[in-house]
């Protein structure tokens, strides 16, 4: 078995493991789970139930730090992996999924203690509802997730036009947040398709 230090899991007809692009593949039961992958720190989840990995998640990966979410589900409150994991994750990528970024700006931050570096990543849209909801849940995030040391939103480029830029993405929830408190504890700076938060110093809201 390779040394490796990132594992990609997505689900196919019955739940499998891909590790990275080597061919060495198990099941997704505890007796079938004779490995433990102490050198991998990060975790890329792709359209799927992070409750299905349980099992991997918990006993393959006792190192697991950073975690890229893409059109996956957040556990629910009642799994093992609220407990057990949450408290592990200091780098969380969530892909494009409205949803689920509201969830987690929803959850109980005690999950969240050791979690250090947040990347979003939105696009461009005229739903009324989400355009609002982005300042509040970046709000939320910035002022509960009291560990957090940057919060980095990625535009999606509008594919085969021209007509939208990050800054019809950035400007709306610029506009919605509340800038003069966030200027206190955190530094906001746009390069490129990014917008970043990026904390000051150890100061508490």
């Amino acid at each position: 078995m390779p040394k490796l230090s990132s594992i990609k899991l997505i689900e196919g007809p019955r739940n499998f493991y891909i590790i990275d692009e080597d061919s060495y593949v198990f099941k997704d039961e505890t007796h079938d789970i004779d490995v433990t992958l102490n050198s991998v720190t990060t975790v890329h989840l792709e359209h799927t139930f992070m409750d299905k990995f349980k099992t991997c998640l918990i006993y393959v990966l006792p190192n697991l730090k950073h975690l890229i979410l893409t059109d996956t589900k957040l556990p629910s409150r009642t799994s093992e992996l609220h407990a057990i994991f949450y408290k592990r994750i200091k780098r969380l990528e969530v892909g494009q999924y409205f949803l689920q970024i509201e969830k987690f700006a929803k959850q109980d931050y005690i999950y969240f203690s050791n979690l250090q570096d947040l990347r979003l990543t939105y696009d461009f849209t005229l739903n009324e509802e989400e355009l609002g909801a982005r300042p509040q849940m970046i709000m939320k995030i910035l002022t509960n997730v009291q560990s957090l040391r940057f919060l980095s939103i990625y535009a999606i480029p509008c594919s085969g036009c021209s007509r939208y830029t990050p800054d019809d993405i950035f400007q709306p929830i610029l506009t919605g947040l509340d800038r003069k408190q966030i200027g206190i504890y955190y530094e906001i700076k746009r390069t490129g398709q990014y917008l970043r938060f990026v904390r000051k110093e150890r100061l508490e809201f």
